[in-house]
C-alpha cells in the first residue's frame, strides 16, 4: 500500500492561501499524478508543476471540514494509461486571481503503488481523497468536471433514484420478458430485463424448482438471479415477477405479477418541459402517456391526430390521420446496437397485422445517440407508403433528448 507525505503548500500556494484568508475565493481546479522524484537541489515548495506529470484527475467533490481542513475527492484510474508507472507524486491545482492556475500543494510517496496500463487484467478505479489545511479561507469551491467518474456515494444515491422511478412508473420495475410457464413443479422463464435497487439486469432464460404445498413468490434479486420466497413482502422489496400455488406434484394456480412496459417508453420524468413544441413524451403515475411527438397527443408533423391518453396516430381508408389507441397496435423491435438501443421499430395493426408505421433511427454520433428518426407511414394494405417524415434529434450531455424537429 502506498504511503504519502502530507500535502505541502508550494510558495504560490501559500500566497494564494493568504489571498483566500483576505477574502478571495479559493477554487481548486484539478489534480495530477506522476512518477517524478526530487533531484538534488530541488524543493517541493518551488515547483510550478509535478516533476513528471503523467495523468490529470478531475475533481468529483470538495467539502470543508472542521479544524480548517478541506477534503477534495477524485478518482485514480488507469483509463487512457498506455504504459504503467509508479505513482510517486500527487499535485493539487487551484486558480489564483492574479496568476491563473497554479500548483497549490503537492505530496510525494515514500512507498509508491504501481498503476498498470489500460487493457490488462487489472482494472483500476480507486477513490482518492486529498486533505489540505485552508485555514480561515472565507469561500472554497472547485471546478467539477461533469464527465468525471461517479463515486460510490453518488452511485448509491443514483441507484436509489432509478429504482424508485422504475417502481413508481411501472410498479415492479420489469421492462420486458421474464415470462413464466410451468411443468409439474418446474417453472421456466424467458429472458428479460428489470430494475432491482437501481440496477438494470438482463436475465437469461432459465428455470426454478417450486416447493410442494406452498405459495411461492418468484422475484429477481439484487444479484440478478431469479429466486423464490414464501414471503410476499420480501419478494416485492426486490422485483416481483410471478406467484405459484402448488400441491405435491403440480401447480394449482399461476399468476403473473409483473408490470411490463416497452423499454422505448421508459424515460426519465425529471427535467421535462411542461409545454412547447419539443416536449418529450412521458408516462403518468399509472404508466400511461400521450404518444404524440409534442407529448400533447394533438399534432404530428403539423397534422391533427386528436387527444386523449395512450393515443398514437393512425390512418383511415383515405390515408388521413385519425386517433387510435396504442393497445390496437402491435410493436416489434429489432436492430439492437451495442448500447442496448433498438434502431428499428414497427407498429402493426392488431386486426390484420398490416404494417402501419416503421421508425428507423440512424446517423449515430460518437456517443451512440441517434441524430435522425425516420417515420414511414403505410396505407391500409401495409405495403404502400403514404408518407415519410424525418425527425432531427438533439441531446444534452446526459444523452437525453432535448428537441425533436
Amino acid at each position: 500500500m502506498a504511503q504519502y507525505t502530507g500535502m505541502i503548500l508550494t510558495k504560490k500556494g501559500r500566497d494564494l492561501q493568504a489571498k483566500a484568508e483576505a477574502g478571495a475565493t479559493l477554487t481548486f481546479t484539478k489534480a495530477k499524478i506522476g512518477d517524478g522524484q526530487l533531484g538534488q537541489g530541488q524543493s517541493l515548495e518551488n515547483l510550478n508543476d509535478l516533476i513528471n506529470p503523467l495523468k490529470t484527475l478531475a475533481i468529483n467533490s470538495v467539502e470543508a471540514e472542521s479544524g480548517g481542513l478541506c477534503r477534495i475527492r477524485t478518482n485514480i484510474t488507469n483509463q487512457g494509461i498506455t504504459q504503467g508507472f509508479y505513482v510517486r507524486e500527487i499535485g493539487l491545482f487551484a486558480q489564483d486571481p492574479d496568476l491563473g492556475e497554479i500548483l497549490y500543494a503537492i505530496s510525494t510517496a515514500s512507498a509508491a503503488d504501481y498503476l498498470p496500463p489500460e487493457g490488462g487484467a487489472t482494472i483500476v478505479n480507486n477513490q482518492f481523497d486529498i486533505i489540505v489545511i485552508v485555514g480561515n479561507a472565507s469561500s472554497i469551491n472547485a471546478t467539477i468536471t461533469p464527465s468525471g467518474l461517479v463515486n460510490q456515494e453518488q452511485l448509491a444515491k443514483l441507484q436509489g433514484q432509478v429504482d424508485s422511478l422504475a417502481k413508481s412508473v411501472i410498479g415492479s420495475g420489469v421492462l420486458t420478458g421474464l415470462s413464466f410457464t410451468h411443468s409439474g413443479l418446474t417453472a421456466s422463464y424467458t429472458a428479460g430485463s428489470a430494475y432491482v435497487s437501481g440496477i438494470k439486469f438482463d436475465a437469461a432464460a432459465g428455470n426454478i424448482q417450486l416447493n410442494a404445498n406452498q405459495g411461492q413468490y418468484i422475484y429477481l434479486d439484487i444479484d440478478g438471479k431469479v429466486k423464490g420466497s414464501t414471503d410476499q413482502a420480501a419478494a416485492q422489496a426486490k422485483c416481483l415477477l410471478w406467484y405459484f400455488s402448488t400441491n405435491a406434484t403440480n401447480v394449482i394456480t399461476s399468476t403473473d405479477r409483473r408490470s411490463v412496459i416497452d423499454s422505448t417508453q421508459f424515460v426519465k420524468q425529471s427535467d421535462v418541459a411542461t409545454s412547447g413544441a419539443n416536449k418529450i413524451p412521458r408516462l403518468d403515475g399509472s404508466g400511461k402517456g400521450a404518444f404524440s411527438i409534442t407529448g400533447d397527443a394533438t399534432t404530428l408533423g403539423g397534422k391533427s391526430v386528436g387527444a386523449g391518453a395512450n393515443q398514437i396516430p393512425t390512418r383511415d381508408a383515405n390515408s388521413k390521420l385519425v386517433a387510435d389507441q396504442l393497445a390496437r397496435l402491435k410493436i416489434t423491435k429489432s436492430g439492437k446496437d451495442a448500447n442496448g438501443k433498438f434502431a428499428h421499430v414497427e407498429y402493426r395493426r392488431e386486426s390484420d397485422n398490416t404494417l402501419f408505421l416503421r421508425s428507423i433511427l440512424s446517423s449515430p454520433d460518437v456517443n451512440g445517440n441517434y441524430l435522425t428518426d425516420t417515420w414511414t407511414y403505410y396505407k391500409a394494405d401495409g405495403t404502400t407508403v403514404a408518407e415519410t417524415k424525418v425527425w432531427k434529434l438533439s441531446y444534452d450531455t446526459d444523452g437525453d433528448v432535448t428537441s425533436v424537429i
